[in-house]
């Protein structure tokens, strides 16, 4: 789980929580488009959400950010499964730490 951060932290609700947001995310292209990047089960809202990623300034920092706290949902152009099976990759070939 993500040290608490919850799916819907990019709501602009009134009754949502917002824990600390590291200060890259208040950059980021997708902040209030929360449906879009948390609907994995959609190839078109997939799509989507990585056309948002790839023009974002803060893509690399957000992809990061979801490899350490195993974030779910579409971060730093790549789905849950992307990143599992990135970090997988580079457990097998040595070049990811637990926090890098």
């Amino acid at each position: 789980m993500s040290n608490g951060h919850v799916v819907d932290m990019w709501s602009d609700g009134d009754n949502t929580f917002r824990p600390h947001r590291p200060d890259w995310q208040t950059k980021a292209l997708c902040i209030g488009e929360t449906e879009t990047f948390f609907n994995e089960g959609s190839p078109n809202a997939i799509a989507d959400a990585k056309r948002f990623c790839n023009r974002c300034p803060v893509r690399r920092m957000c992809l990061q950010f979801a490899l350490v706290n195993d974030e779910i949902g579409v971060w730093g152009a790549t789905t849950t499964m992307e990143r599992q099976r990135l970090k997988k990759a580079r457990r097998r070939n040595g070049d990811f730490t637990s926090e890098t």
